[in-house]
């Protein structure tokens, strides 16, 4: 279980007492349970916790956990509503659609917040808020294949589907559907299954209006069919057994509904800059490349306290995860480091790949610290990124120019735009660190956010675990 704090709430001290008088309340409530009293509503209960528990499941349209923050609409919705509440919000992450449903019937929480779609279900401690959004269910085939679509085809091929997951209920509902050709995974992801059909193992797969948009990019050979549906509602799932909590949510929903779209929009829709053809070569090459190398990323982030998953980043920009890596400046390893950088951190054999992957992780750590405490996270990573191949002192410059335009020193976006302005011969000489390749810089920066935000949610998996043994 994570507990984590709404946004823009401060971080202030829990004193024992306060705890103390949580937990007395709480015990007091489930006193007046067990003495068949009046079952306290969802809202003093969570007065009593001081939290709101959400039911949830991994996945880059839901919740994943990000370098320094968690991310994902599902997340960003709920942690909303727990802001409006007075409370912070704690997150109990469960495999499926169905196991969100079972723990909000067994009262493990009182909101479900997983990509829900509306679908008939027999457990009556049970109900759907409004839905918040109405989009298609499709099937995924590649491009080039027909016969997955045709769903009274005599060999529509195998259908991979999520175990247990509303859009499979709906598929198997199809009317004419042949059931045998659907397979059911217990363990896989609609990025997974998607790369299944990719790769000819599945003939076709699901995904939703919300989960293609955003996957899309990296399946360019792979197109949705008509939909299934035209009337998939997806929606939050709460105790049946209050309704003034069911009606506080649909007030709530009701305010994000009219701009659904747009907040799913900007989590689908990738930056200008980014380029996404290199971030799905990035993944292509994950499973030959970063498998042998992913367990010494996981023990220099533990040890360095950096998301090995923003190292791998790194590593993918600078040398393809190849520890025979030399550029022509000599620079040399899986993380590029300068002879000076290694002796620095006390590395040896830069061609090595575990040596190299310890020293750039221990100089990006080292980088970060130099950043001033008041810049917040996601901008910190982004400038500590920029210092790891520019330098502090050029990243400095870029700051002073930012400011002098009017700009804010502080927010990467700003920042971003005036690095390439320290190649200017005119303005070097002005500049306390003189000339620097800056557009390297920021495009540098701009591959890795986009790898980094590939690797999040391919791997969700949080920062600063410890490493599995080998």
């Amino acid at each position: 279980m994570i507990t984590l704090r709404c946004p823009n709430r401060p971080l202030a001290t829990v004193r024992t007492a306060t705890h103390a008088i949580r937990w007395c309340a709480l015990f007091t409530l489930l006193g007046l349970i067990s003495t068949c009293s009046a079952r306290p509503s969802v809202l003093e209960q969570i007065r009593a916790l001081g939290a709101l528990k959400v039911a949830t499941r991994y996945g880059p349209m839901t919740y994943y956990q990000g370098t320094r923050l968690p991310k994902g609409p599902e997340f960003e919705l709920a942690s909303e509503l727990a802001a409006s509440l007075g409370v912070p919000i704690r997150l109990l992450v469960l495999p499926s659609e169905v196991a969100i449903l079972e723990a909000v019937a067994a009262g493990l929480a009182p909101l479900g917040a997983g990509a829900l779609a509306i679908t008939p279900h027999t457990d009556p401690q049970v109900t759907f808020s409004l839905p918040y959004q109405r989009i298609g269910l499709h099937l995924i085939e590649r491009a080039d294949a027909s016969t997955a679509s045709d769903l009274t085809s005599n060999d529509p091929g195998i259908i991979g589907v999520q175990a247990g997951s509303s859009a499979a209920a709906l598929l198997r509902s199809t009317p004419h559907r042949k059931r045998g050709h659907i397979r059911d995974y217990s363990d896989r992801t609609t990025a997974q299954l998607l790369t299944l059909v990719a790769n000819e193992t599945l003939s076709a797969s699901l995904a939703d209006d919300n989960e293609f948009a955003f996957l899309q990019v990296y399946y360019p050979t792979l197109h949705a069919t008509a939909p299934l549906s035209v009337d998939y509602a997806l929606a939050w799932a709460l105790p049946a057994d209050d309704p003034r909590w069911g009606e506080r949510i649909n007030a709530f929903l009701a305010t994000v509904t009219p701009d659904i779209h747009q907040r799913m929009a900007r989590h689908t829709t990738p930056p200008a800059h980014v380029e996404d053809s290199a971030a799905r070569n990035m993944l292509d090459a994950a499973e030959a490349h970063l498998t042998p190398l992913k367990a010494y990323f996981e023990q220099s982030g533990y040890d360095s306290g950096e998301d090995w998953r923003l190292l791998a980043a790194i590593g993918y920009q600078e040398s393809h995860w190849e520890p025979e890596a030399v550029s022509p400046t000599g620079v040399r390893g899986i993380m590029m480091l300068t002879h000076e950088t290694a002796t620095d951190m006390g590395i040896g054999d830069r061609a090595g790949a575990a040596e190299s992957i310890r020293g750039g992780a221990a100089y990006l750590h080292q980088m970060r610290d130099l950043i001033p405490d008041h810049i917040p996270e996601p901008d910190r990573t982004y400038f500590a990124i920029a210092i790891y191949n520019l330098g502090y002192g050029h990243l400095e410059d870029a700051r002073i120019l930012t400011q002098a335009h009017g700009k804010n020193p502080d927010l990467w976006s700003d920042v971003r735009l005036y690095l390439p302005w320290l190649r200017r011969l005119n303005l070097s000489a002005q500049l306390k660190h003189g000339y620097a390749r800056g557009d390297e810089t920021q495009h540098f920066v701009d591959n890795i956010q986009s790898y980094l935000e590939s690797l999040e949610w391919w791997y969700p998996k949080g920062p600063l675990s410890a490493p599995t043994p080998h």
